[in-house]
């Protein structure tokens, strides 16, 4: 049974942990399409070859982004998403090179606000991450200010747990 409407499968949750972060952004995760969360574009992007036009779908996506445009991305492919699956991590790459790649062709193409949006601090919990990408660390580097945070919490929850 889907958790959700635009988590239809196995698929869209492996996803889900790094192109749910796109939602910060002024990217579209593919919701209302046929494979959310199993893609990402806009219709400014260039170089690539993938494309979809989402829509509005009734239980599903009301007025996705980009409702009704043509949007170039990339939809990930079976090998791909085994290959995200195995590595237990949240694809910050790619999230990163979006962001440098595309944020002056977006304020150029667009002529809109900036690359990030307010709900990326809600999604994260702090602005900590925007502004690692935006000074330009790589994601070693922002992996790696995690790490006192996720020791902090192990050690908290030791006594909470049933099993070795």
């Amino acid at each position: 049974i889907p958790p959700s409407p635009n988590l239809p499968n196995s698929n869209s949750i492996s996803l889900y942990p790094t192109l749910g972060l796109l939602e910060g952004t002024i990217m579209s995760m593919g919701r209302g399409t046929p494979y959310p969360f199993q893609c990402y574009g806009a219709p400014w992007l260039t170089g690539f070859n993938d494309t979809f036009t989402p829509i509005n779908i009734k239980g599903k996506a009301i007025n996705p982004p980009y409702k009704g445009k043509l949007c170039h991305g990339h939809i990930f492919t079976t090998e791909e998403i085994n290959q995200i699956k195995k590595d237990k991590l949240i694809n910050i790459e790619l999230i990163i090179d979006l962001y440098n790649k595309y944020q002056v062709d977006y304020d150029k193409t667009m002529k809109k606000g900036p690359f990030f949006r307010e709900f990326l601090t809600l999604l994260i919990g702090t602005t900590d991450f925007q502004k690692q990408i935006e000074l330009g660390w790589s994601a070693e580097q922002i992996r790696n200010s995690w790490q006192p945070k996720l020791d902090e919490f192990k050690s908290k929850r030791k006594c909470y747990l049933l099993y070795p």
